[in-house]
């Protein structure tokens, strides 16, 4: 069965959030180099606390928040993590958007100072195929949720990784490279940003390679979504695991392996022929799962990160949608 060709895909409501996040940047591959942002943080002043008892920014609270220093307005003011701008043109279809990038968030304490900080992510889109990513930290020092300090990552910047360590956010990120097309970053790199003097600043960037299937290997991936509007049910628990070129997992109920080959561009990936499965009966609700989850694995065309989620670009009834994994503690593939 030939699959289908990968549509440029249109920018409508919420079509326009995945299109601009992920599916567009990994389906609508341009040919030519794009020319590395300019990575200098947006110096904003910390905005003035009012007195109140602190409070510790909550995942709730990000997603109700004001932030500065977005490319879209001067001011965004999320409803339930997302902004939505009036369009471009009267009439016109393309209109502005700022999403938070739901299941990413970091807390601490990073002026030193007390009650713990969060770091979010949130990323725009001003109507075109692209999308910039930013790094924001949301304060509770004055009894209410603010935005003291918003870093732009760049275009299509993915993170694969984060952590905070000596209060410094240390993001392991994918990211355009000098050569790279504009559908497809590839250059791998570590980057360091602290909260010092009132502002967010980047304080090191680090280049560390370039993205391959091994950076897929050394963790246990449990599926969350079959796409970022359809999440799954925690039971049963389906699992990916890759090993070289070799995955295997829990589709549900039944174990399965195969092997994946990577294609000639950035996260280009193929399952290579039918997915071996063991042939174990369970309940048909766990039956459905497991039938659907092996078919989309079994068409998936490109791999990347969504807030340090892997998500994997697989075709159902002649649609793109995204495979949403989480990583978990290392285990070997085909180890259970």
């Amino acid at each position: 069965m030939t699959r289908p060709t990968p549509p440029l895909l249109p920018i409508a409501p919420f079509i326009a959030l995945l299109t601009a996040l992920l599916i567009a940047p990994l389906v609508a591959c341009n040919s030519g180099p794009t020319r590395e942002r300019d990575r200098s943080p947006d110096r904003q002043p910390v905005p003035a606390l009012a007195p109140g008892p602190p409070i510790v920014p909550t995942a709730e609270s990000a997603a109700a928040a004001t932030y500065l220093g977005l490319d879209v307005a001067p001011e965004v003011t999320l409803s339930g993590g997302r902004w939505q701008g009036p369009p471009f043109t009267p009439g016109g279809a393309s209109e502005p958007t700022a999403t938070l990038l739901r299941g990413f968030i970091l807390s601490g304490d990073l002026d030193g100072t007390g009650p713990d900080e969060a770091a979010v992510l949130v990323a725009t889109n001003s109507g075109g195929s692209g999308t910039s990513h930013y790094l924001a930290v949301l304060s509770g020092n004055s009894g209410r949720v603010l935005n003291v300090g918003t870093v732009l990552l760049g275009d299509r910047v993915a993170v694969r990784r984060a952590r905070l360590a000596e209060r410094k956010i240390e993001l392991d990120v994918v990211q355009p490279g000098p050569d790279d097309a504009r559908c497809c970053p590839s250059q791998k790199a570590t980057r360091v940003f602290v909260l010092a003097g009132g502002t967010l600043q980047e304080a090191s960037a680090t280049v560390t390679g370039t993205l391959s299937l091994t950076d897929l290997g050394g963790v246990e991936w449990v599926l969350r979504g079959f796409d970022q509007d359809d999440p799954v049910p925690a039971a049963p628990r389906v699992t990916l695991t890759f090993d070289s070129e070799r995955i295997a997992g829990r589709a549900g109920c039944n174990r399965y392996e195969g092997r994946v080959t990577a294609g000639g561009s950035p996260g280009d990936i193929e399952v290579d022929g039918r997915l071996a499965a063991t042939e174990k009966a369970c309940a048909p609700v766990v039956m459905r799962i497991e039938e659907r989850y092996l078919a989309a694995l079994g068409t998936i065309e490109k791999y990347q990160f969504l807030a340090t989620r892997l998500a994997l670009l697989y075709s159902e009834n002649g649609t793109y949608r995204l495979l949403l994994f989480e990583a978990q503690p290392t285990t070997p593939a085909g180890s259970r």
